[in-house]
């Protein structure tokens, strides 16, 4: 936390000298690595560590994120697989393999992965989870509803479940029940911290009729986070809602300032033009 990489790789290394399996002092290791810059030390450790622990998946499971980040697919999936092997109810290697799929623009590979590890895996609430996300970016909403709904019918309190289901309803249904239901999803999340969670919160407010709340939601989302594009498109809308024309032609702008895609942005683009474009200097 200090920045003392160095040290810090030492003590790492100690602590995995005393326990080999220290999942904290693997990561530990890998995090201070990378952080002077010794990525490929950083893979030899792992490579070394996986071949003297040959019941220990970590290893390969870190691995494989490494060469995923570093567009090395045929070898992130070797070491997904590897992993498998050694850990055949771990939910993570599955998850490496499914993003290695998509990655190669096989999203319906991952899902059949996904799929068939849902009965085998220990922890099938982080399988939906994955799950749920693919089969949105997969147009099957229907499906991506079910898998939010059975987590939080096993476990009512998960919030991040509860986040995405509300906004997985507001963006792809229009009917009073879905609207209903995410405007019940995300009454936990009113008083969060979390800017994902306050534009969340902000946006159904919004889709509900309720764009006093929604705005108020939505300056505190862009507070927390001021780079969040979405949440700065979501905030304009509210602004627009409650006669605020010109401080949404601001959160405009900066929406449209960032590269990145989101949910809305063509439909951010059409309402600063209706607004007779960014404000003149």
């Amino acid at each position: 936390a200090e920045r003392r990489y160095d040290e810090a790789r030492t003590e790492f290394e100690r602590a995995l000298a005393l326990g080999p399996r220290t999942p904290e002092a693997l990561q530990g290791l890998v995090r201070a690595l990378l952080a002077t810059n010794r990525r490929g030390e950083a893979l030899q450790r792992l490579a070394a560590l996986a071949a003297a622990e040959p019941q220990h998946a970590l290893p390969l499971v870190i691995q494989g994120d490494l060469l995923y980040q570093d567009r090395r697919h045929v070898d992130a999936e070797k070491a997904y697989a590897a992993a498998a092997e050694r850990a055949p109810t771990w939910w993570l290697p599955v998850r490496g393999r499914a993003l290695v799929a998509v990655a190669r623009g096989d999203r319906a590979a991952a899902i059949a992965l996904l799929e068939a590890a849902l009965p085998k895996v220990a922890e099938p609430l982080a399988v939906r989870a994955e799950l749920a996300a693919q089969y949105e970016a997969a147009a099957r909403v229907d499906d991506a509803v079910r898998q939010y709904e059975e987590i939080l019918r096993v476990s009512p309190n998960a919030l991040l479940a509860a986040n995405n289901l509300a906004m997985l309803l507001v963006t792809h249904r229009a009917d009073r029940a879905s609207l209903q239901r995410a405007d019940a999803l995300v009454a936990p999340l009113a008083d969060s911290r979390n800017p994902n969670y306050l534009d969340t919160y902000g946006w159904v407010k919004l889709r509900n009729g309720d764009a006093a709340t929604a705005r108020a939601a939505l300056e505190r989302a862009v507070a927390l986070a001021p780079d969040m594009a979405i949440a700065r498109y979501h905030l304009a809308m509210a602004q627009l809602a409650t006669a605020r024309s010109e401080e949404a032609r601001r959160s405009l702008v900066a929406a449209l300032a960032s590269a990145e895609a989101y949910p809305g942005r063509r439909e951010a683009e059409l309402a600063l033009d209706r607004l007779g474009g960014p404000p003149r200097s």
